[in-house]
């Protein structure tokens, strides 16, 4: 390995997981599966981590899949010279743990060329052959650019009964030679001091191979990967060797971790095929390969039996679950009688007869139930075994979670079974359960959960349904409903919303043509709320670095397209035909829910101004969002246990407010806002078509976006962070905003254009246009706080007018203080606007605004003492007069 390389990951190393430094080995990590302070690795190479209680913990992991940024193409760091033309592919062999040495002037570095694609790579290449010697075909393995040419090795011409070993290597009489699949694993045993031959594909039976030394008493074993594939057609090729009377064993690769397949290679290099340790390894491998092939549940179970040598357990055969029980006294009758019988036979024939004919095996499940892991929410104190229930029939498996309880109480596990798995009975004991479950699940694998979807700061992760994404790498879910990250597992419990999210976009496409349209539709304005929404795909960050992420309001007139842009932008995060919820409509429950369901999401909130008569009832505020704007808790509850736990999950995602009027609220509410206003003047043609094409784009074309954008995570943030403040500062130098939130929301705003021109390059004038739009909103904000609401302002404009009119101020005016308060009795108010012809609000909505009044600070609803009415009190509204009021009088 190379010094720069081995000491960078050698320092990640001390960093993440606490390694203690000696002169040859790291030691003393903290097991991030255990908890112990029992990794080790070696200092020099360092190239897997392994914890020391093989016995308890037996965790284990590849560096580079750890920091596979660490690992540049080798391509890079090691090119070929004139001296060393195939210097990249020995390295790349060396990174691999094989010994090049072994099979010199058996490899070149050559050169792979799409012509489709346009693009090429470096390969190593090694040349076949066949029964007679080496031929003309070759296998390459890719060093480079495999994801862009969606492949990682080829072929040149047909291998149809072509094969690979090593010029070195002779195959005598009597010798055990193993098949696997690929090149590097027949290095890898070789080097092992095993003679190996690579086939290069799992479903291929070398006839020739076998003609060619049929003369020799060969022992074949096909030590195939241990994949769905390799397990399939491992049984094929035995039987068909077992057909043409050659002598055939069976081997697959023991795994280490049941979700991440590794083969002889990856065996190599994590030590298990060294001096000490290949005899076991193969041992393993072997009873592995001869369970697979296994004829009957009495031949599994007895070759369980005698590696175990428990005399009761249970044991799955296609896909059915059998109880193993060994009778002591009957083996010993057995064994005498067939001693008697047989009495050429040798000691180990006697044992199997006998044990074949006292093994009592029966049928305790017409189902396989797998244990998979085990998942917990810390937050809520719950937890859950995650089982996979598999069929001998040709029925989809089936998944679900068993309770502590489920899995402990007979009736309880056969309950929840049938619930489960339609048609799954359990037939066992209460025995047999417990020794089922003891079996499966100590040690089990330990899933974290998140309740939400989206992104976790646990664990520096986007969390999706199908994909994640981590440090700038994309991960799919795996077969077992959960994501491998190099930290460690995660799956996300929430069910809703669904994100049908893509993980490219085709080739043809030009994947950001909608932003073009979104321009001619909507102009500065629709970048401005696109920005907006990109960003909020890094809430978290946001407000983990500044403190907040603004809320974003977006208002205008009926048939501005704000519907149109805002169901657009959700499909960019994979969600299809939503615009929002409606707060009004929703209980406190329910809102609180939308609010916490997400992460790194916006949660729209539609037409939440409407002044309905049950507005009050139904307990929305738009001040109930305040403390949303720092990401603080949504609404707490109590934990179900008898302490005084409770549970407030935080607001990690922004908030989006659509309407056609503005919100009304408290000063500090509108400080946190940043208002956009839609019109219909300016709509043509034009706009239309951009508009409806829009419309027409469906999520599978651009809801790669959300994963593309994560994907920039490191690079997009650094650049928020960097102009964030600078725009910040810039508009507090501004003679028209003294606010500093308003200044520091629509700078956020601007530093998220520039992550949006980042990912999609705008032209300059669209980019210039569309920060000076957010310029010009900044001061028009600045402006509007401290304003009354337009209803509001005419309000008041009618007042004055009544009050001018009858010259008589004292008359609407019932308080004893005039220069101090305003005192308005509602129903006289509205009696003599309605007798001067002037037009007032609805009633309902004009008392909800009335209450944010500022010019005249509202005081309340009080029983006022009148000194004109002939009643001597009255109900009124209760104002302070304005300050040109006070300073008048």
């Amino acid at each position: 390995m190379d010094q720069a390389l081995s000491a960078d990951l050698a320092n990640r190393l001390k960093a993440d997981f606490g390694f203690v430094e000696r002169p040859n080995w790291l030691n003393y990590g903290r097991c991030p599966r255990c908890g112990k302070k029992e990794l080790f690795t070696h200092k020099a190479a360092p190239w897997v981590i392994r914890c020391g209680r093989e016995s308890k913990c037996d965790y284990e992991a590849n560096t580079r899949d750890l920091y596979p940024d660490a690992f540049k193409p080798v391509t890079e760091r090691h090119p070929a010279t004139k001296q060393d033309p195939n210097a990249t592919a020995r390295a790349y062999m060396a990174e691999r743990g094989l010994n090049t040495s072994l099979v010199t002037g058996q490899f070149s570095q050559q050169h792979y060329y799409h012509p489709e694609k346009k693009l090429g790579a470096i390969t190593c290449r090694f040349t076949l052959r066949d029964a007679k010697g080496p031929v003309n075909q070759y296998w390459e393995r890719l060093l480079e650019n495999e994801k862009a040419l969606d492949r990682k090795a080829c072929f040149g011409g047909d291998h149809g009964q072509l094969w690979w070993q090593p010029k070195n290597m002779q195959i005598n009489d009597g010798d055990v030679v193993y098949l696997v699949e690929g090149i590097f694993d027949a290095i890898a045993l070789w080097q092992s001091k095993q003679k190996a031959i690579a086939l290069l594909t799992c479903g291929k039976y070398p006839a020739d191979l076998f003609d060619s030394y049929k003369h020799l008493k060969v022992v074949w074993v096909w030590a195939l990967d241990n994949d769905k594939a390799g397990r399939r057609y491992l049984a094929k090729h035995i039987d068909r060797c077992k057909a043409s009377n050659i002598c055939a064993k069976a081997a697959l690769v023991p795994q280490q971790d049941p979700n991440k397949k590794i083969d002889w290679n990856d065996l190599l290099q994590g030590g298990h095929l060294a001096a000490d340790t290949v005899t076991d390894t193969l041992e393993h491998a072997h009873y592995l390969g001869n369970l697979v092939i296994a004829e009957s549940a009495v031949e599994k179970a007895l070759i369980m039996y005698k590696r175990k040598g428990s005399t009761a357990f249970s044991f799955e055969f296609k896909q059915q679950l059998y109880w193993f029980k060994m009778d002591l006294d009957q083996y010993d009758k057995a064994y005498q009688m067939v001693a008697e019988r047989e009495e050429s036979w040798t000691e180990e024939q006697l044992r199997e007869a006998a044990l074949k004919e006292c093994g009592n095996v029966q049928v305790i499940a017409q189902c396989h139930p797998e244990f998979l892991y085990y998942q917990a929410n810390k937050m809520t104190d719950e937890a859950w075994y995650y089982v996979r229930v598999n069929f001998p029939h040709k029925g989809k498996a089936v998944t679900g979670t068993f309770t502590s309880r489920q899995i402990v109480s007979n009736s309880d596990f056969a309950s929840r079974l049938t619930h489960v798995a339609p048609g799954a009975l359990w037939q066992g004991t209460a025995n047999q359960l417990q020794s089922l479950v003891r079996d499966r699940i100590y040690n089990i694998k330990t899933v974290d959960t998140i309740d939400f979807i989206g992104y976790s700061r646990e664990h520096e992760a986007y969390i999706w349904p199908e994909y994640a994404v981590q440090h700038g790498q994309l991960f799919k879910l795996n077969d077992e409903d959960y994501f491998e990250l190099p930290s460690g597992s995660v799956k996300t419990l929430a069910k809703s919303p669904e994100l049908a999210l893509a993980a490219s976009y085709a080739a043809e496409q030009n994947p950001y043509e909608w932003v073009r349209q979104v321009w001619n539709a909507w102009g500065a304005k629709g970048l401005v709320v696109v920005a907006w929404w990109i960003a909020t795909f890094f809430a978290e960050q946001i407000r983990h670095e500044h403190k907040s992420w603004s809320f974003l309001e977006v208002v205008g007139d009926p048939g501005a397209g704000k519907s149109t842009l805002i169901e657009f932008l959700w499909r960019l995060a994979g969600r299809e035909d939503y615009e929002g919820f409606d707060p009004s409509n929703s209980t406190a429950a329910g809102r609180a829910r939308n609010f916490v369901q997400v992460s790194n999401l916006p949660v729209v909130l539609l037409e939440g101004d409407r002044g309905e008569a049950d507005a009050k009832q139904r307990g929305f505020d738009f001040n109930e969002l305040k403390l949303l704007y720092n990401g603080r808790g949504v609404r707490a509850r109590g934990h179900k246990n008898a302490a005084n736990d409770t549970y407030e999950p935080p607001f990690r995602g922004g908030i989006l407010i659509t309407q056609n009027a503005e919100v009304t609220a408290e000063d500090a509410v509108l400080q946190r806002i940043v208002h956009v206003h839609f019109t219909c003047a300016g709509q043509s043609e034009r706009t239309r078509a951009a508009s409806e094409a829009i419309a027409k784009i469906s999520t599978e074309q651009v809801s790669h976006f959300l994963v593309d954008a994560c994907l920039r995570e490191r690079e997009l943030m650094q650049g928020f962070n960097n102009n964030a403040k600078k725009f910040e500062n810039y508009l507090l130098s501004l003679p028209d905003i003294k606010n500093v939130r308003v200044a520091k929301n629509h700078g956020q705003l601007m530093a998220a254009m520039e992550m949006l021109n980042t990912l999609v390059t705008l032209p300059n004038q669209q980019l210039d246009d569309t920060q000076a739009e957010l310029q010009r909103m900044a001061v028009d904000r600045q402006k509007a706080i401290g304003a009354d609401h337009p209803i509001v302002q005419d309000f008041w404009e009618t007042y004055e007018y009544l009050v001018r009119g009858t010259g008589d101020k004292a008359h609407l005016n019932h308080s004893r203080t005039p220069e101090n308060l305003i005192c308005i009795n509602m129903p006289e108010f509205i009696n003599r606007a309605n007798n001067e012809y002037q037009k007032l609000p609805e009633l309902q909505q004009l008392k909800r605004l009335l209450k944010t009044s500022r010019n005249r600070k509202f005081v309340g609803i009080k029983t006022v003492k009148s000194k004109h009415s002939q009643k001597a009190y009255l109900k009124c509204w209760v104002f302070e007069t304005a300050t040109k009021e006070k300073t008048h009088d």
